[in-house]
């Protein structure tokens, strides 16, 4: 998807590549959409592709096998506002799992993760129950971190607005024309 004709995940990156180094995608190897961005893409650790849990499991086994890292971010491609300092703050907590929350919602596709949760993940998606991504979340006592709303033209922003519609499309949009500066500096694919 395009928002105000950049692909999505030229926002989310842009946004995240001052906060994150390396950066990688969990997506289907074969998209040829994704070469361009010179990115590591991790395919989904179980063949069945059980949503965000088994690309966390993908990046988890990356990070601690490949990068020697002890903990994964995690972010959603279809989340333009990504608040600046969001990595900085999710990895101030302590726990092995800091999860962002904004306007009263709980967002766990946005955190950070200990590699050492790696087994009891691949565990999880062994066995034949599909659970969403906050039921494993809070079987280990997550920390919290609650983002304010960000302030764009005249208007109040949840940092973590995604975009599942055509609606929510327009509206990231509209929040962009009200304040062309909102969105972050675009530093082209594949850099």
């Amino acid at each position: 998807m395009r928002l105000s004709g950049t692909p999505l995940l030229d926002h989310v990156l842009a946004r995240l590549r001052p906060q994150a180094d390396p950066i990688a995608l969990n997506a289907d190897a074969d998209d040829p959409r994704l070469r361009t961005y010179a990115l590591p893409i991790l395919s989904d650790s179980t063949a069945d592709r059980r949503g965000p849990l088994a690309g966390l499991a993908a990046a988890l086994r990356w990070a601690r096998d490949s990068l020697q890292c002890d903990r994964v971010a995690l972010v959603p491609v279809d989340a333009p506002f990504l608040p600046t300092d969001c990595l900085e703050r999710l990895l101030a907590g302590g726990s092995a799992i800091s999860i962002a929350a904004s306007g009263g919602r709980v967002h766990p596709v946005v955190g950070c993760f200990s590699t050492t949760l790696l087994d009891d993940l691949e565990d999880h998606l062994g066995r034949a129950e599909r659970t969403s991504v906050m039921a494993w979340v809070d079987r280990h006592a997550p920390d919290i971190v609650v983002f304010d709303p960000v302030r764009i033209g005249s208007r109040d922003v949840d940092p973590f607005f995604n975009i599942n519609t055509q609606d929510d499309l327009a509206a990231a949009a509209a929040i962009l024309a009200a304040d062309p500066s909102a969105a972050a500096p675009l530093s082209g694919r594949g850099r």
